[in-house]
């Protein structure tokens, strides 16, 4: 469940409408051809609470931290920090890593899920969603 709602929050595609059903917990995914379907869920607020998302500012904001605390090597820092500046997006950044054989792609897998982890905390229990 997590790793889904990970990944939905993180989705910038524009293709899909998140929510989350209360009832059950799970989570929908609605494409933004199937109107029909969209508007029923609509229909139902209490029940179907549309998902956050997470700008691609803010995970290229993220990497940014996580480029500065914790990448120990000089050269792939400062490159990083380089494509960062620029405003590469987040998957330019992750394919350096994956390219990189340091590994730190591993790190910031995790850095990233502990940043999301907090974002789905925040969220659920505002009170918006947690006074429903």
């Amino acid at each position: 469940m997590h790793q889904g709602l990970c990944q939905a929050i993180k989705d910038t595609s524009k293709k899909y409408f998140y929510f989350l059903e209360i009832e059950t917990g799970k989570l929908i995914r609605i494409s933004r051809a199937n109107h029909r379907k969209l508007v029923a869920v609509k229909r139902k607020p209490q029940r179907f609470i549309s998902l956050l998302k997470v700008s691609e500012k803010e995970l290229q904001e993220c990497f940014g931290e996580f480029n500065k605390e914790m990448i120990n090597i000089p050269k792939l820092q400062t490159r990083l920090s380089k494509e960062i500046e620029n405003g590469a997006p987040i998957k330019k950044l992750e394919k350096i890593l994956e390219g990189d054989p340091s590994g730190w792609i591993h790190g910031w897998v995790q850095w990233e899920q502990f940043f999301l982890a907090e974002k789905i905390e925040k969220w659920i229990t505002a009170p918006p969603l947690n006074a429903r």
